[in-house]
């Protein structure tokens, strides 16, 4: 049986699970099919030369940049590459930026 991949949007929060980008946080700029998306960060990967990732191969978070996504669905004014690198910054502050705050809460504890 077949495990089904997670719903992806254009502007959400993803990292890479594996391979040279390990790691690397990236923002859906389009869904190509039901197993494909075009990635950006605004520096190694600019919105001028997107990766082409499989969804397997993506860690997907629960964070969609609003303000940015009618620009990649094509329906506003198209982002610029500061526009994702800031974004994208802002996303995995708050994201990890919890995470780690709650780590030391649990380690202070103990």
């Amino acid at each position: 049986m077949r495990m089904a991949l997670p719903r992806v949007v254009p502007g959400q929060l993803v990292t890479s699970r594996a391979g040279r980008d390990e790691g690397q946080a990236y923002l859906v700029l389009r869904v190509l099919d039901e197993s494909f998306v075009l990635v950006a960060d605004g520096a190694k990967r600019p919105l001028a030369k997107p990766k082409r990732k499989n969804i397997r191969h993506l860690n997907v978070y629960p964070m969609v940049a609003v303000q940015l996504r009618k620009g990649f669905e094509s329906t506003g004014k198209q982002p610029r590459d500061e526009e994702i690198r800031h974004t994208l910054a802002t996303m995995c502050e708050q994201l990890w930026g919890e995470q780690m705050e709650r780590e030391s809460e649990r380690e202070d504890r103990s």
